[in-house]
C-alpha cells in the first residue's frame, strides 16, 4: 500500500516536471545575439553615432536589451542615450521610436580580454515586439561626465532564434537633432548586443485549475487503489469470522457435553472405565469433541498466521 502511494506520487510529480519544465526553459529565449570578446572601444559622442538592426517575424514579450559597452576612462561612470525604432536615417521621428532610456557605464568591468573589459547593460527590458525591423540607436548624452564606448564585434558568434536575421550596423559622424534622424553609412563593424524574449506563440504555461486538475485526478486513482486494497483485506477478514464459526460451535458442543456429564455423576475424562454403562458413548463423545476443538484451535491458530507470514515476506 505504501509503495502503490509513493509510485502514484511519484507519477504525480513527473507529469508536473515534464509539462512545467520544458516551458521553463523557453522562457527566456534568445532572438538575437552577437558576441565577441572586447577588443578596443569606440567613444560614443556628437561625431561618432552608432547603430544596429535585426528583423523578426514572430512577437516576443518580455523583451530585453543589453549591450556590451565601456568608459573612456577607467573608473568613470558616464551615460549615454539609446533609441530603439523601426526605422533610422533623414525623416525619422519620435513617431517612429518604440523606447528610448539613459543608461550608465558601471564601476565593475567584468567582462575582460587581453585587450580591455567592459560590462553587458541592459539598455531595455519589459518590452513588446511583434513581427518587423529594429533599430537599436546609441548617442551621447550631453551633460554625462565621462564619455561612452561602444564594443565593434570582431568576427562575432551570432545566435538566432527562429525567424530572425541579423541586419547592418551603421556609423554617423554628425549627429541629428534627434540620434535616430542622423545621416547614417553602412558600418563593416557590428555591435555587440544580446536581445532575448518570450515568444508569444509558445506553449503557454499550465494555469493554476489545470495543475490542480491533474492533481484532484491522481489523488482519485491512489483513493481508488486504497480502498480497493482494504476491500480485499475486509474481504479476508469476513472469511476469517466464517472460519472461526465451526471452532465455536464446537466448544458450545463441548460444553454441552461437560454439562451432561456432570448432571449424570460422570467424573474426570481420564478414568471413564470408571464411569457407570450410561455414561460411557457420553464420555467417549466428550473426548471427542475435546479432540476435535483443539484440532481446530491449531488449525485457527495456523489460518490467522499466514497472511502475517505473507505481509512479511512481501516487504
Amino acid at each position: 500500500m505504501a509503495n502503490l502511494a509513493k509510485y502514484a506520487g511519484g507519477l504525480f510529480v513527473a507529469l508536473a516536471v515534464s509539462l512545467v519544465g520544458p516551458m521553463s526553459l523557453k522562457a527566456d529565449p534568445i532572438i538575437i545575439s552577437v558576441t565577441a570578446p572586447p577588443g578596443l572601444s569606440t567613444l560614443i559622442d556628437s561625431s561618432s553615432i552608432v547603430s544596429t538592426s535585426w528583423s523578426e517575424a514572430g512577437s516576443y514579450t518580455e523583451v530585453s536589451i543589453a549591450a556590451l559597452v565601456d568608459s573612456a576612462i577607467v573608473g568613470q561612470t558616464p551615460t549615454a542615450d539609446a533609441y530603439l525604432t523601426t526605422q533610422i536615417g533623414p525623416g525619422t521621428t519620435t513617431a517612429d521610436e518604440i523606447a528610448h532610456s539613459q543608461f550608465t557605464v558601471p564601476v565593475n568591468l567584468p567582462i575582460c580580454s587581453p585587450s580591455s573589459c567592459g560590462a553587458m547593460v541592459t539598455l531595455f527590458s519589459g518590452l513588446s515586439l511583434g513581427p518587423g525591423n529594429y533599430f537599436l540607436t546609441m548617442g551621447p548624452d550631453p551633460i554625462s561626465i565621462g564619455v561612452v564606448g561602444w564594443f565593434p564585434a570582431l568576427n562575432p558568434s551570432v545566435l538566432l532564434d527562429t525567424g530572425v536575421s541579423e541586419g547592418n550596423s551603421f556609423f554617423a559622424s554628425a549627429m541629428a537633432s534627434y540620434p535616430p534622424a542622423s545621416d547614417f553609412g553602412v558600418s563593416p563593424f557590428a555591435m555587440n548586443f544580446v536581445v532575448t524574449g518570450t515568444p508569444t506563440s509558445a506553449i503557454p504555461e499550465p494555469s493554476t485549475a489545470t495543475l490542480v486538475a491533474f492533481g484532484t485526478f491522481f489523488l482519485l486513482i491512489i483513493r481508488r487503489a486504497l480502498a480497493s486494497h482494504h476491500h480485499r483485506g475486509t474481504v479476508g477478514l469476513v472469511r476469517g469470522v466464517r472460519q472461526d464459526e465451526r471452532p465455536r460451535q464446537q466448544y458450545d458442543h463441548l460444553g454441552h457435553l461437560k454439562s451432561q456429564f456432570s448432571l449424570f455423576g460422570g467424573g474426570r475424562l481420564a478414568s471413564a472405565d470408571m464411569l457407570p454403562q450410561r455414561n460411557a458413548r457420553l464420555a467417549t463423545d466428550l473426548r471427542g469433541a475435546r479432540n476435535r476443538c483443539l484440532s481446530s484451535k491449531r488449525s485457527l491458530a495456523r489460518s490467522k498466521a499466514q497472511p502475517i507470514l505473507k505481509s512479511r515476506a512481501s516487504r
